[in-house]
């Protein structure tokens, strides 16, 4: 579900019903153009093999829990990319992103 949710697409599709559950059987996983933490997650969860994936749901739970953790400062770092890429020689601009670049790092200093 989370990939689901997240992507906006389903793991697994056919041209028909026994298509699709030969890819799901198969664990054909479709590919996404979004690739962030969160699917890492979500493709996690749905390995193939059982050692691949999480041990337990509390593993499951403390890794979306880690990533919400520092969500913001992922946020605050593209910000502060977009507010560098337009400023041009435009100090102001520049000073914003600089700020929201330091404030990234202070939330979450290994981003």
């Amino acid at each position: 579900m989370l990939y689901v949710v997240w992507t906006g697409k389903l793991p697994h599709v056919g041209k028909d019903v026994f298509e699709c559950l030969e890819a799901a059987a198969a664990n054909i996983i479709q590919p996404v153009e979004k690739k962030d933490e969160i699917v890492d997650i979500a493709l996690k969860a749905m390995e193939t093999e059982p050692e691949d994936r999480f041990a337990s749901v509390v593993e499951f739970r403390q890794a979306l829990h880690d990533y919400l953790s520092h969500a913001e400062s992922l946020n605050l770092m593209h910000s502060a990319k977009e507010e560098f890429a337009r400023a041009g020689s435009d100090y102001a601009v520049l000073s914003r992103a600089l700020a929201l670049f330091e404030e990234a790092v202070k939330i979450w200093p290994e981003n």
